[in-house]
C-alpha cells in the first residue's frame, strides 16, 4: 500500500503483470487486512482475486503465509514479495523462461544487497545462501515461478518440519533448502528493472525512478 509516485506498491506490481497470462490473483492478508481488501476491491482487475488470511502474521514468517494458499499453489504459482517493483519485461522474461522452476535474479556487480547469494553453473542454480560459501554470481530476489510437480514438494517439506520451524521460515530460505530436490535456474535481470521497499532510503530511490511507471 505503500505509495511510490503517484501509485503504491501493489498498484504498480498489477500494471506489470501481463492480464493475458493470468489465471488468478491471490493475496495472503494479514496486518490491516481489511484496508487492503477494501482498496483491491476498489480496483479493476479483470480476474478473479482470492483473499487468505494469516491471522498470526506477527508471529510467523512468509513460509507460513504461501502455505495458506495451499489450494492454488498445487496448481503451479508465481510469488510476488510486497515489497517488490519490477517492470513488465522482467516479468515476462521470467514467464517465458524454458525453465518450470526460475526466480529473477541481479548480478553482482559493484555493490551488495542483504538479498539471499547464488552461484550458478550456466543459468542453474547451485549454491543458494544467506552468503555463500565461495564467490557469488548474484542475489536472489524474486519474483519466483514454480511448477506443479515442484510446488508438491514444497508442501512435502514444510509438512514435516516442525511448527517451530515453520513459523520462522523465510520463503527464500525454504526454497533454497529444496536445491537438492527441485532445478531452480536465475533469470538475471538488469539493475534498473527492478526495486526492493525495505527502507525510507529505498522509497526515495524508487520514487525518482518509479514516479512514471
Amino acid at each position: 500500500m505503500v505509495k511510490v509516485g503517484s501509485k503504491s506498491i501493489l498498484e504498480h506490481q498489477l500494471d506489470a503483470i501481463p492480464t493475458e497470462m493470468v489465471n488468478k490473483l491471490v493475496i495472503i492478508t494479514g496486518y490491516r487486512e481489511k484496508i487492503l481488501k477494501d482498496f483491491v476491491q476498489s480496483l479493476d482487475i479483470p480476474y478473479p482475486v482470492i483473499f487468505h488470511s494469516n491471522e498470526r502474521y506477527r508471529e510467523t514468517h512468509c513460509t507460513y503465509s504461501l502455505l495458506k494458499a495451499r489450494q492454488e499453489i498445487l496448481e503451479g504459482f508465481v510469488s510476488i514479495n510486497a515489497d517488490l517493483l519490477f517492470t513488465r519485461q522482467s516479468l515476462l522474461d521470467l514467464l517465458q523462461s524454458k525453465h518450470a522452476n526460475a526466480i529473477c535474479a541481479r548480478q553482482v556487480k559493484d555493490y551488495r544487497t542483504d538479498l539471499e547469494q547464488i552461484r550458478v553453473d550456466k543459468d542453474k542454480i547451485v549454491e543458494w545462501k544467506l552468503k555463500t560459501e565461495t564467490p557469488n554470481d548474484g542475489e536472489v530476489m524474486g519474483p519466483l515461478k514454480m511448477s506443479v510437480e515442484s510446488a508438491q514438494l514444497v508442501f512435502n517439506y514444510c509438512d514435516n518440519i516442525s511448527q517451530k520451524e515453520l513459523f520462522k521460515l523465510p520463503c527464500f530460505t525454504m526454497f533454497s533448502l529444496l536445491l537438492d530436490r527441485i532445478d531452480f535456474h536465475a533469470v538475471f535481470l538488469k539493475d534498473d528493472t527492478w526495486g526492493e521497499i525495505d527502507t525510507i532510503e529505498d522509497l526515495e530511490k524508487a520514487k525518482k525512478h518509479w514516479s512514471y511507471k
